[in-house]
């Protein structure tokens, strides 16, 4: 669409700087009658002419309409960068969150994983009696939130 809209723009200022070259026009004429003027039989008139025509002075007007379509080209080339630009803009953000995402959730698969293996350790030091048994709970509920958390990210990746 955009191309199409930049097209029918370039085609307005051609025809806007048309205006300022000479128009040659062809014009044809035939007249025939019958007792033209009083006389008796048929009169025939046949005339082709080159005409050319040039406008001396319009007060700026054509020169005006020029600029105008111009300015409109220009506005859409302006409108599209930016919209370019904001495109670019975005895909490169939803790129970096992806990478970030992507990464997150690898650093929070080791913490899940060392969290589970200190859960194991905390418990069995509780069963020899080592720790106390809201040492081993804060330490389940540390793992629970991890996963929780690594989950989530899945949801977010």
């Amino acid at each position: 669409i955009v191309e199409y809209n930049r097209e029918a723009l370039e085609k307005n200022v051609d025809a806007e700087v048309s205006a300022l070259y000479p128009k040659v026009m062809l014009e044809g004429y035939y007249n025939r009658s019958d007792n033209a003027g009083g006389e008796v039989g048929i009169a025939e008139d046949a005339r082709i002419m080159a005409v050319l025509k040039y406008n001396l002075y319009d007060g700026g007007a054509t020169r005006s309409s020029i600029m105008q379509a111009k300015s409109k080209l220009l506005q859409l080339d302006l409108e599209n960068r930016q919209i370019r630009n904001e495109l670019d803009i975005e895909v490169r953000s939803n790129f970096n969150s992806i990478l970030t995402a992507k990464e997150r959730v690898k650093s929070l698969t080791l913490k899940s994983q060392a969290s589970a293996d200190l859960t194991e350790v905390y418990i069995e030091r509780f069963q020899a009696g080592g720790v106390s048994l809201l040492d081993v709970l804060l330490v389940h509920k540390e793992h629970f939130a991890t996963q929780t958390e690594l989950e989530a990210e899945y949801f977010d990746y």
